[in-house]
């Protein structure tokens, strides 16, 4: 049975063109952001980020997301600590998050087993710096729906966050069309988010460094910066600094402009799938510029690197 009431779907779908299934988790997107929202200690700790956050609280709805990412905000407390320390920090951080997941879970019908060896739902990477966990669902739509929820522990971050509202797919202009049993729908929790630009430095950073080609990291970066010509410039510093930090974390064996160049061109069905209407004349020249930006993040990336072990060569001898 799906967690989503047919009446509810039927009645948000109205003048919605999209599938069904997309919308259902959307709805149950915003009822976890809700619950996050009403936790204190989730609510000082973590920053909302990625393209979920552009869509509720900054743009509105131009696409559908199908996860929700967070950055845990007080950093300070890893520094000068080892691996092993920061491993159990982590883990001391997530116990408590777990467990209100697990709560949440069996509350409102999510699958959910707060075991971390159970890899059903729990998957770790660079020593449970990057956590994601899973709730799995009844779909209308498809057989099982899943959401991620995931974590980043260790980041560098350059812009300041901030507290904004979250918006919901339906739109407060509907709500009187609503039974009040529904009326969950048109909330608009508050969380801590990062600043467009801090998005925006993120997906530079994660174009340069996903292992497979993703239309939405193009489509966020063009809503950022398509009618702000200075803000992928604006910006390059900070997506320089977020990726040399990352790469202490993470291996990439392939040059960064090597992937930049035998990287395939996005699929243009993905596009469609999650867009809620179409892209304006001004992505595709959009792309020369971000294509550009990406080139020189690359190349100097490659450059800091290529300083840093040389020193350690010399240092050697």
């Amino acid at each position: 049975m799906s967690l989503v009431s047919e009446e509810l779907l039927s009645l948000v779908a109205e003048g919605i063109s999209a599938p069904r299934h997309l919308i259902e988790k959307d709805l149950l997107l915003h009822k976890i952001l809700i619950a996050l929202s009403e936790n204190r200690d989730f609510r000082e700790k973590y920053a909302f980020k990625g393209g979920t956050c552009l869509v509720k609280a900054y743009f509105g709805y131009y696409r559908f997301s199908e996860d929700l990412d967070f950055t845990f905000i007080p950093q300070e407390m890893f520094e000068g600590k080892s691996k092993k320390a920061i491993r159990k920090m982590i883990s001391a951080e997530l116990a408590p998050f777990i467990s209100f997941l697990g709560s949440f879970s069996r509350k409102n019908g999510f699958v959910f087993v707060p075991d971390k060896s159970d890899g059903r739902f729990f998957e770790f990477g660079a020593g449970n710096i990057f956590t994601t966990m899973k709730l799995l669902y009844n779909s209308s739509g498809i057989e099982e729906g899943f959401i991620k929820v995931q974590f980043n522990f260790r980041e560098k971050l350059f812009f300041k966050i901030r507290e904004r509202k979250l918006a919901g797919l339906a739109g407060k202009s509907r709500q009187a069309l609503f039974p009040k049993s529904f009326s969950w729908i048109f909330e608009e929790p508050s969380l801590k988010c990062y600043d467009r630009r801090e998005i925006l430095a993120e997906k530079l950073r994660a174009i340069l460094t996903r292992k497979g080609i993703k239309a939405r990291d193009f489509i966020d970066a063009y809503m950022i910066a398509g009618k702000k010509p200075g803000m992928l410039k604006e910006v390059r510093e900070a997506a320089l600094g977020k990726l040399l930090f990352s790469l202490e974390h993470e291996k990439y064996t392939a040059s960064l402009k090597a992937r930049l160049e035998s990287a395939p061109r996005f699929d243009s069905n993905e596009e469609e799938r999650i867009m809620l209407g179409r892209l304006d004349e001004g992505f595709r020249p959009f792309l020369k510029k971000l294509n550009s930006q990406l080139a020189w993040l690359a190349e100097e990336a490659e450059k800091k690197l290529r300083a840093v072990t040389k020193g350690l060569n010399t240092m050697s001898y």
